[in-house]
């Protein structure tokens, strides 16, 4: 018959660890906790994987549906609208793409088409056409012909570019015709003054005893007192700028004028001042980014910026299910 002490001792023995340190027990509970998860997954997540299947389904057919449009390579076309190319340097407001954007946008193309062409569909690499990765999809010969033929469109696509570019400057100078109050007479007095207003003289280093040559086309305190006037002398007539359009034609490819250019088109509220700045600030030396073209090389194009991101598009997909009232 077996006293309580003896039942007493045999708890204690059930407490006591096992040899292995209890190594045995922790894997026994791990393999338990295991398998109650694969259980968990197995029965309630069925439901779960195939939502998931479904999204990374529709992922792909957004990818295949982008990439039918080779335009969709272009990395200067879809990074366009979250750039400061997008945006208007006068007002700030968003802007479509002008003409001079296109003509490049063009440039770009026929640089992707020419990539696709000898190696196939797929993002561009951002190295020439004509770098053999692993070879061309099409022989050596039909390589050449084809990289000659897109070689050929893309010098006078270039072409076009620059001479748009020069067009339309020359056609924003031409509307700041500072003589126009002037009877068509260039004023040599109102250029000297401009000059003299601009120039930093000759002068002697104390420190050193050097003569330091003059400057010409500084900007500072006697260009800013000539804009002040210029601002006054209009509010006051309300009729000649001919020297707010000097300043303007004699600084405009001086990158310090950029902010007083902008300051004296809206402080005149004139259109002409405006549309130089604007196309020296997209494209010409006030520009803080400039397109980089190189002859049939496109631009690498990153997922995220060709597709999006899958998280917008999922948000684009329920936006439409609640708009046709599907839950």
């Amino acid at each position: 018959m077996t006293t309580l002490q003896e039942i007493e001792e045999v708890n204690r023995w059930a407490r006591l660890p096992n040899d292995d340190g209890g190594a045995a027990a922790k894997a026994k509970a791990a393999k338990e906790a295991a398998d109650r998860v694969a259980f968990n997954q197995t029965m309630f997540g069925n439901q779960k994987r195939e939502a998931w299947g479904k999204k990374q389904e529709l992922w792909e057919k957004h990818k295949a549906l982008i990439d039918t449009d080779p335009k969709n390579f272009n990395f200067f076309r879809v990074s366009f609208p979250s750039t400061i190319w997008a945006t208007d340097p006068v007002t700030g407001q968003d802007r479509q793409p002008g003409e001079i954007d296109k003509a490049e946008f063009a440039l770009e193309d026929i640089s992707v088409r020419a990539y696709i062409a000898v190696h196939g569909p797929g993002a561009p690499s951002g190295l020439s056409a004509s770098t053999k990765i692993d070879g061309f999809i099409v022989s050596d010969e039909q390589a050449k012909n084809i990289l000659e033929r897109y070689g050929q469109e893309w010098d006078m696509q270039a072409a076009r570019v620059r001479q748009l570019r020069s067009n339309t400057e020359d056609a924003l100078v031409k509307a700041l015709d500072p003589w126009r109050w002037n009877g068509g007479k260039i004023d040599h007095e109102l250029i000297d003054r401009i000059d003299k207003a601009s120039t930093i003289p000759e002068g002697k280093s104390v420190l050193y005893g050097s003569v330091k040559p003059a400057v010409h086309g500084a900007i500072g305190e006697g260009v800013d007192e000539l804009m002040a006037r210029a601002i006054r002398y209009d509010q006051g007539a309300g009729s000649d700028r001919s020297l707010a359009y000097a300043l303007a034609l004699q600084f405009k490819d001086n990158p310090g004028f950029k902010g007083r250019m902008l300051m004296l088109g809206r402080e005149l509220d004139d259109q002409n001042l405006f549309n130089l700045f604007r196309f020296q600030a997209l494209y010409g030396p006030y520009a803080t980014d400039k397109r980089v073209f190189s002859r049939l090389a496109p631009v690498h194009c990153p997922e995220f910026l060709r597709y999006g991101t899958q998280e917008q598009l999922e948000a684009n997909l329920q936006d439409e299910l609640n708009r046709n009232g599907v839950a």
